[in-house]
């Protein structure tokens, strides 16, 4: 957000990612600062900083006004072909998507949605903003991928929308507590085909639940 508010972009970089794939993404992207807490070290062209010196770097920078049409992200593909290729979205990007997801299911300041996908995988950026939009609070979960941790969450904080996967939604329905999860009432999805029984069994088990398949604002 603070990226944002200069009208700079910002390159998404799970600390998962090998660090020579890291060194390639910031050199094609062009980066000039990483911000880390994961110890990564400054290059020749890209200096470092952990969050703690954020604020007296800000004071070289002052707001901008923003532009529909400046590039606001990168997203690198998963580079299955062996050289990272990097999408440049602009801010108009995911306000169409915003703009479409409340068409179709407007949240409200009480909403609570969970951050379960990786901050360098698209459907993050409609996880973070989206709630922001609207006064809504992110919850961030200790493994995004532990279906009982999910729905420990999700029960806890009356989630009503929740992403999810095939691969996370199957983990899901397996559960017992699935069938608890009375506050949802929708799932959105998306990245790959989805298997019509499990469909099936969602609406005979949580029948005030709908399901949306989408792509992301990338």
């Amino acid at each position: 957000i603070a990226v944002l508010k200069l009208n700079a972009t910002y390159l998404p970089v799970h600390h998962d990612t090998p660090k020579d794939r890291i060194e390639r993404m910031l050199e094609i992207a062009k980066c000039k600062t990483i911000l880390t807490d994961c110890g990564f070290t400054r290059t020749s062209t890209v200096q470092a900083l952990h969050p703690n010196e954020c604020a007296t770097f800000a004071t070289q920078f002052a707001s901008k006004k923003h532009n529909k049409i400046a590039p606001a992200y990168v997203i690198f593909t998963s580079g299955s072909t062996g050289e990272p290729k990097g999408v440049l979205m602009a801010h108009a990007g995911p306000i169409n998507t915003i703009m479409g997801m409340d068409e179709f299911y407007p949240l409200t300041k009480k909403d609570a949605i969970i951050q379960n996908a990786s901050i360098s995988f698209d459907p993050s950026v409609w996880l973070i903003f989206w709630p922001f939009v609207h006064g809504a609070r992110i919850i961030l979960p200790d493994n995004a991928t532990d279906a009982t941790h999910l729905c420990d969450l999700i029960n806890q904080y009356k989630v009503r929308v929740l992403h999810a996967g095939p691969a996370l939604f199957t983990g899901l329905i397996q559960f017992e507590c699935f069938a608890t999860l009375e506050s949802l009432r929708l799932i959105i999805g998306g990245g790959q085909a989805w298997q019509l029984n499990q469909l099936k069994k969602l609406s005979s088990t949580l029948p005030n639940c709908d399901f949306c398949n989408v792509y992301g604002p990338t």
